[in-house]
């Protein structure tokens, strides 16, 4: 099937890198035939309504509520035994009581990402991606997405109508993710190299401290993974407060961002294309 693409569509579609649903007019985002050919082309008719009542997305969201309530109230009680200010790298005690916040933290954000992932690819493919994520850390979310906006797929959910990217923005996105991914993996192995995983050094202030740093830039790395659909699915203004959200207080929020792609789109799934090259 092939998109005959007017000039003034063509340029809509070009404008950006996702393509923002609010690109179609009105009249074509609810004419039947361009429905058709939107899901024809990889995307899913929305029926978020009656996606959302369905048992296992209840059940996913309702996960999604319990781990964002869990580290919250993780979140809490170090802020209340250790005060994130003053900072205090010197402090051992400080240091541990953060670097083990963090750990959670990513934690919780690589579940996350990780919904995406099993809601878009075949099970085993995605259970190899959890694996490698989990005891891998950022490099391979971000490898993730290289590998399937490589395929032809998008970081917009599928749930969300858009028009396909630009070859050029989608090889610019491959690229942001390449170099973050690759940014990360440098610190850890010059975390590696300088402050060895093991023996643990828990009573050793400068030890914690450069962990907390790395961890810090793993949490952040993998972070960009859900900044990056919120971008793809949301418009300007929900784009940006989601991602600064997201920035600023972690990994409750992502669970919230989940919790509100799982109830208001009805999945977590991510958009895919046949080819980056229909539209003639």
């Amino acid at each position: 099937l092939k998109l005959k693409a007017t000039p003034d569509l063509r340029g809509r579609m070009n404008c950006c890198c996702y393509g923002d649903p609010r690109a179609l007019a009105p009249g074509e985002a609810g004419d039947a035939h361009t429905t058709g050919r939107l899901q024809a082309n990889g995307w899913e008719d929305a029926g978020a309504a009656s996606k959302a009542k369905q048992p296992g997305v209840q059940v996913a969201a309702a996960f999604y509520v319990a781990l964002g309530l869990f580290f919250a109230a993780w979140l809490g009680k170090t802020l209340v035994e250790q005060p994130l200010f003053p900072l205090q790298p010197d402090n051992a005690a400080w240091a541990g009581a953060w670097l083990v916040t963090t750990i959670l933290d990513y934690y919780v954000v690589a579940l996350c990402v990780v919904g995406f992932i099993f809601s878009t690819e075949s099970f085993f493919v995605a259970l190899l991606w959890c694996i490698l994520i989990k005891l891998l850390g950022a490099l391979f979310a971000c490898a993730y997405v290289v590998v399937h906006l490589g395929k032809g797929g998008l970081l917009a959910l599928a749930s969300v109508p858009h028009a396909p990217p630009s070859k050029l923005c989608t090889y610019a996105t491959m690229a942001v993710y390449a170099v973050i991914g690759l940014a990360f993996t440098a610190r850890l192995v010059w975390t590696l190299t300088n402050y060895p995983l093991h023996p643990i050094q828990s009573d050793n202030a400068e030890w914690l401290t450069q962990w907390l740093l790395t961890t810090i830039g793993d949490y952040y790395a993998c972070s960009s993974v859900v900044i990056g659909v919120a971008i793809a699915s949301e418009g300007p203004v929900g784009a940006a407060l989601w991602t600064v959200a997201q920035l600023v207080l972690g990994g409750p929020v992502n669970c919230a961002f989940v919790v509100y792609c799982l109830l208001t789109r009805g999945s977590l799934k991510l958009a895919t294309m046949p080819t980056l090259g229909m539209i003639q």
